[in-house]
Protein backbone atom coordinates (compact mmCIF):
# COMPACT_ATOMS: atom_id res chain seq x y z
CA UNK A 1 0.00 0.00 0.00
CA UNK A 2 1.48 3.34 -1.03
CA UNK A 3 1.75 6.34 1.26
CA UNK A 4 -0.96 8.13 -0.70
CA UNK A 5 -3.33 5.18 -0.30
CA UNK A 6 -2.63 5.03 3.44
CA UNK A 7 -3.26 8.76 3.76
CA UNK A 8 -6.53 8.45 1.84
CA UNK A 9 -7.58 5.56 4.06
CA UNK A 10 -6.83 7.60 7.20
CA UNK A 11 -8.76 10.60 5.85
CA UNK A 12 -11.71 8.37 5.02
CA UNK A 13 -11.63 6.68 8.40
CA UNK A 14 -11.27 9.92 10.36
CA UNK A 15 -13.35 12.35 8.34
CA UNK A 16 -16.01 10.08 6.94
CA UNK A 17 -16.57 7.62 9.80
CA UNK A 18 -15.09 8.68 13.16
CA UNK A 19 -15.84 12.40 13.04
CA UNK A 20 -19.54 11.99 12.15
CA UNK A 21 -19.90 9.16 14.67
CA UNK A 22 -18.45 11.17 17.56
CA UNK A 23 -20.29 14.38 16.64
CA UNK A 24 -23.64 12.64 16.26
CA UNK A 25 -23.25 10.70 19.51
CA UNK A 26 -22.59 13.97 21.30
CA UNK A 27 -24.82 16.49 19.52
CA UNK A 28 -27.86 14.53 18.37
CA UNK A 29 -27.45 11.81 21.00
CA UNK A 30 -26.34 13.10 24.40
CA UNK A 31 -26.99 16.84 24.03
CA UNK A 32 -30.30 16.51 22.18
CA UNK A 33 -31.65 13.91 24.62
CA UNK A 34 -30.62 15.98 27.62
CA UNK A 35 -32.30 19.09 26.27
CA UNK A 36 -35.31 17.14 25.01
CA UNK A 37 -36.04 15.96 28.56
CA UNK A 38 -36.60 19.62 29.51
CA UNK A 39 -37.66 21.29 26.23
CA UNK A 40 -39.78 20.33 23.24
CA UNK A 41 -38.04 18.46 20.39
CA UNK A 42 -37.98 21.40 17.97
CA UNK A 43 -36.41 23.76 20.49
CA UNK A 44 -33.92 21.08 21.52
CA UNK A 45 -32.94 20.55 17.88
CA UNK A 46 -32.58 24.32 17.45
CA UNK A 47 -30.22 24.66 20.40
CA UNK A 48 -28.16 21.68 19.22
CA UNK A 49 -28.02 23.14 15.71
CA UNK A 50 -26.72 26.47 17.01
CA UNK A 51 -24.08 24.72 19.13
CA UNK A 52 -23.02 22.58 16.17
CA UNK A 53 -22.68 25.61 13.88
CA UNK A 54 -20.77 27.66 16.46
CA UNK A 55 -18.24 24.84 16.81
CA UNK A 56 -17.66 24.78 13.02
CA UNK A 57 -16.65 28.43 12.45
CA UNK A 58 -14.71 27.81 9.24
CA UNK A 59 -17.82 26.77 7.27
CA UNK A 60 -20.78 28.16 9.20
CA UNK A 61 -23.14 28.83 6.28
CA UNK A 62 -22.79 25.37 4.76
CA UNK A 63 -22.75 23.69 8.17
CA UNK A 64 -25.94 25.54 9.11
CA UNK A 65 -27.79 23.86 6.26
CA UNK A 66 -26.46 20.43 7.17
CA UNK A 67 -27.12 20.97 10.89
CA UNK A 68 -30.72 22.01 10.20
CA UNK A 69 -31.23 18.88 8.11
CA UNK A 70 -29.68 16.74 10.85
CA UNK A 71 -31.96 18.36 13.43
CA UNK A 72 -35.05 17.65 11.35
CA UNK A 73 -33.94 14.06 10.79
CA UNK A 74 -33.35 13.63 14.55
CA UNK A 75 -36.81 14.94 15.48
CA UNK A 76 -38.69 13.08 12.73
CA UNK A 77 -36.86 9.75 12.88
CA UNK A 78 -36.14 9.80 16.64
CA UNK A 79 -32.85 8.17 15.70
CA UNK A 80 -29.24 9.22 16.14
CA UNK A 81 -28.28 6.44 13.70
CA UNK A 82 -30.13 8.17 10.86
CA UNK A 83 -28.26 11.38 11.66
CA UNK A 84 -24.97 9.50 11.65
CA UNK A 85 -25.73 8.00 8.22
CA UNK A 86 -26.66 11.41 6.77
CA UNK A 87 -23.57 13.04 8.29
CA UNK A 88 -21.35 10.20 7.01
CA UNK A 89 -22.64 10.58 3.45
CA UNK A 90 -22.30 14.36 3.59
CA UNK A 91 -18.66 14.09 4.72
CA UNK A 92 -17.99 11.41 2.10
CA UNK A 93 -19.28 13.79 -0.56
CA UNK A 94 -17.05 16.58 0.74
CA UNK A 95 -14.00 14.29 0.70
CA UNK A 96 -14.75 12.94 -2.77
CA UNK A 97 -15.39 16.44 -4.12
CA UNK A 98 -11.98 17.52 -2.76
CA UNK A 99 -10.16 14.50 -4.21
CA UNK A 100 -11.27 15.12 -7.79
Amino acid sequence: MTAVNRLLLLVLLGTVILQPLMEEIYFRGILFCGLNSKLNPSLSAGVVTIAFVVLHPQHQLIVLTVALALGVVRVVSRSTCCCFALHLFYNLGVVLWGVR
